[in-house]
């Protein structure tokens, strides 16, 4: 990857001067909390390290989307709206966590592996990142393959595990966390997966 002059790149989405300060900021904190002790040295010392890492490092942390017109920087995602969704895939994954507990102690064998197939053709590739992850987080469910036009296929430990992914709630989620709004969520069903045994 080349080091020109991102300040004046046109395809960074967003501001880079806010976005570098923020890279800058995370660093200097993470410095800080290694340090131990704050002197003066130390100061002065983190600022120096932080901008000049910050500036070599910029580049490889710019995500260009699938038509290569624009670049999305991997931390542009609003801190407290990211914080609140974790709590709902906290709640999310406690939920999934009783669902598959009912269905492997359950007295009918409720587990009936299921393919979930959608579409959520979103922009920005962290978002793609985070849906897939935060399926895969989730119990019973695990991301297979997601391609570049946004298909996810997902296998699910049964069919109400299925339906409930299919109901759009965390791809949309995950859409408007990155302030994709008008995208459009495409549910192409599921369908049974055999079992040898």
């Amino acid at each position: 990857m080349k080091y020109r002059n991102w300040l004046r790149d046109p395809a960074i989405q967003g501001s880079a001067i806010g976005h570098y300060l923020h890279l800058f900021l995370i660093l200097l904190v993470f410095w800080f909390l290694l340090c131990g002790q704050i002197q003066t040295s130390d100061v002065l010392a983190g600022i120096c390290f932080c901008a000049v890492i910050s500036y070599l490092c910029f580049p490889l942390l710019l995500l260009e989307n699938r038509e290569r017109e624009k670049k999305y920087f991997v931390f542009q995602v609003p801190v407290l709206r990211l914080a609140l969704f974790g709590i709902w895939l906290l709640k999310e994954i406690v939920q999934s966590n009783l669902m598959v507990a009912r269905a492997i102690m359950g007295q009918d064998n409720q587990i009936d592996p299921r393919l979930a197939v959608f579409r959520m053709p979103m922009d920005n590739p962290m978002a793609h990142v985070l849906l897939a992850n935060s399926i895969t987080l989730t119990p019973g469910t695990v991301t297979l393959e997601v391609t570049e036009e946004g298909h996810y296929t997902i296998h699910a430990l049964n069919e109400e595990m299925a339906r409930d992914l299919l109901s759009g709630r965390i791809q949309k989620k995950v859409a408007s966390l990155f302030g994709e709004k008008d995208v459009m969520y495409e549910n192409l069903g599921f369908s049974s997966v055999e079992v040898e045994g």
